[in-house]
């Protein structure tokens, strides 16, 4: 059979809680400096009050079309199996799950008043469901299959962080997208990883990495 000749369309995943929205706006810097285009369709629709699942096929098509990466998609992407119009290629962010958990128990109330209203169960523990409907495992084990059933490409939150430079390496390689090394220097300057907020406690959305080792005592660590 012979190799297709749809172009990639770069599906950018993420974690919930795992900075995927911080590593998605750091590529998009780099992108719009190199002239190229990223969009966070997901966000876009969420605004609107419309889920990415109920985001018509032909709509999310066009998005590929005129986009180099197109993100966040925080769980199992159903639609991206549909896509004709080119051959997507997941590239997914992945994080300590534990942070990920931590986080999500601090920010369980950001999204009660949001477009798309988040309901949270009061009296949850961290390891208990955090929201109604909660699938953080399975979300991550979906994202994990998915990309690795597409030869994506997986990038770590902690990598991010501790060797940014590397991080837009890796990403470039896989890509191959022409990006200049300027626009690596000014996306890594701009990248809001770099003002951790230390009060988990408020937000806890770009926390250091493996914050929740060093803070849960080990029987939870243990669960």
């Amino acid at each position: 059979m012979g190799e297709s000749m749809h172009m990639p369309g770069f599906a950018f995943l993420g974690f919930r809680r795992g900075g995927s929205s911080i590593a998605f706006m750091m590529l998009q810097h780099l992108l719009l400096n190199s002239g190229l285009k990223a969009e966070d369709v997901v966000a876009i629709y969420h605004e609107k009050g419309i889920k990415i699942d109920d985001i018509q096929l032909s709509a999310l098509m066009e998005v590929f079309t005129h986009n180099h990466i197109v993100g966040c998609f925080r769980r199992r992407p159903q639609a991206l199996e549909k896509i004709t119009n080119c051959d997507i290629s997941p590239i997914l962010v992945i994080r300590d799950p534990r942070d990920c958990q931590s986080s999500w128990f601090h920010a369980r109330h950001l999204h009660e008043e949001g477009v798309l209203t988040v309901i949270s169960i009061e009296g949850s523990s961290l390891y208990e469901p955090l929201i109604e409907n909660d699938f953080f495992d399975a979300d991550i084990r979906d994202l994990l299959d998915f990309t690795r059933h597409h030869n994506g490409l997986i990038l770590r939150y902690e990598d991010m962080v501790l060797e940014p430079l590397a991080f837009l390496r890796d990403f470039v390689k896989y890509t191959h997208l022409p990006v200049t090394r300027e626009a690596m220097d000014t996306a890594i300057v701009m990248a809001n990883f770099l003002h951790v907020i230390s009060d988990e406690g408020v937000h806890n959305c770009s926390g250091a990495p493996f914050e929740a080792l060093r803070m849960l005592p080990r029987d939870m660590l243990k669960k």
